[in-house]
This record gives C-alpha cells, sequence and structure tokens, in this order.
C-alpha cells in the first residue's frame, strides 16, 4: 500500500475521531492527545502523494501542516488560554486547512469524493469569523465551534475514504525504458563473376548460372 493511502488515510481518520470527540467536553483531553498524531501522519502522506501524483503543492502542504500544526501542539501544552492567543492559533489553523483545501481540489479529478472534502471551507469561513469577532471569553470559541466542527468531520471522512481509493495515475508514473528488439545480421553477397547477379556469400555454386 502507497504511504499517501496508509498515511493521510488514517490522519484523516484521526482527524474525524478528533472532531467527534471536540463536539464532547469530555472527548477534548484525548481530541488534544491525538493531534500531533494526525499531524504526523498527513505530513508523512501529503510528501508521499506529491512524489507519487507530481504535484510540489503537496509537499508545499505537508510542510505548512507539520510546521503550523507543531506550533499550535506546543501552544495547547502550554496552556496559554488567553482570547489572542486562541485567535493568533486559530488564524495558523486556517492557514494550513485553506492549503489543505486547495489539494483537495486538486485530487478531485483522480477521485470525486474530494468533492466532499472541499465542505471544510465552510467550517474555516465560521472559524474566520470567530477570529474577526470581538470577543472578551476564550469559551466563546465553543459557539463558533459548533457550527465549524461538523463541516469539519465531513471533510475529514471524505478524505479518510478519498485517500484508500486513490489511485496513481498512469502520467504519473516512471517512463520505463523499451529494450530495443535485436537486430538481425544482414546476409552477406558477392557478384558472381560469370552472370554479374548477387548470390550469398559462401555459396558453393551461382544459383543463376551454375557457375562455380
Amino acid at each position: 500500500m502507497p504511504a499517501y493511502k496508509f498515511a493521510n488515510g488514517f490522519g484523516y481518520l484521526i482527524s474525524f475521531i478528533i472532531g467527534i470527540l471536540w463536539l464532547t467536553i469530555f472527548g477534548l483531553m484525548h481530541a488534544v492527545v491525538l493531534y500531533p498524531v494526525t499531524i504526523l501522519l498527513r505530513t508523512i502522506g501529503w510528501s508521499s502523494a506529491a512524489k507519487s501524483f507530481k504535484k510540489k503543492l503537496f509537499y508545499v502542504t505537508a510542510a505548512v501542516v507539520l510546521l503550523l500544526g507543531f506550533i499550535i501542539f506546543v501552544s495547547i501544552l502550554s496552556q496559554v488560554g488567553d482570547v489572542e492567543t486562541v485567535k493568533t492559533l486559530t488564524i495558523l489553523w486556517a492557514i494550513y486547512s485553506l492549503i489543505e483545501f486547495v489539494s483537495y481540489g486538486l485530487l478531485i479529478k483522480y477521485s470525486k469524493i474530494f468533492v466532499a472534502s472541499l465542505s471544510s471551507i465552510i467550517g474555516i469561513l465560521v472559524m474566520v469569523n470567530f477570529i474577526t469577532t470581538p470577543v472578551t471569553q476564550v469559551q466563546e470559541i465553543y459557539t463558533f465551534a459548533v457550527i465549524a466542527v461538523p463541516f469539519l468531520i465531513i471533510s475529514s471522512l471524505a478524505s479518510f475514504i478519498g485517500f484508500f481509493r486513490l489511485k496513481r495515475p498512469e502520467s504519473a508514473m516512471e517512463p520505463t525504458t523499451a529494450i530495443p528488439a535485436p537486430i538481425a545480421p544482414q546476409e552477406a553477397y558477392i557478384i558472381c563473376p560469370n552472370c554479374g547477379r548477387q548470390i550469398p556469400s559462401g555459396s558453393r555454386f551461382c544459383p543463376f548460372c551454375g557457375f562455380k
């Protein structure tokens, strides 16, 4: 199984689970623990997809997801909870989510299921609205999250299915070098000194005039 199938497939499955956990108060801590796992798997998956599908944007997607995802996770562990910091982290999340959104679009021609992955844009726009809305308490993010997360869940589930069904296009496969067929040696000829016709070299007599 190609790495992009396994890594991105399970990466988005975990992202789907995180989305479900986000909607429950008791599952929020588990969502935080799973977050670096999905980030690492998606980084590996997008890098593999970049090589297999020859799409440079996928390398950018992998790098941005890893870098910004790592920053977000470290900040969460640091328990930085003021409103401005949470908004900054939401901006970082929105950036890598938008890049993934564009990458989904490039995969539609290989699997139509990625059309459903584009539903993530609705969740992204909802969270962008949170960034631009004056709020005084961090808890107010959940008002926006309960609207955004269902669309992100749909997108993650579609991506999970899409990557496991994704096939490498023939055009992206490495060209094989054809082995030329062996060239049969040309038979040598000589000229019959009697009739002047070409006869195979090594002939004991001319097949045309009988000259020896």
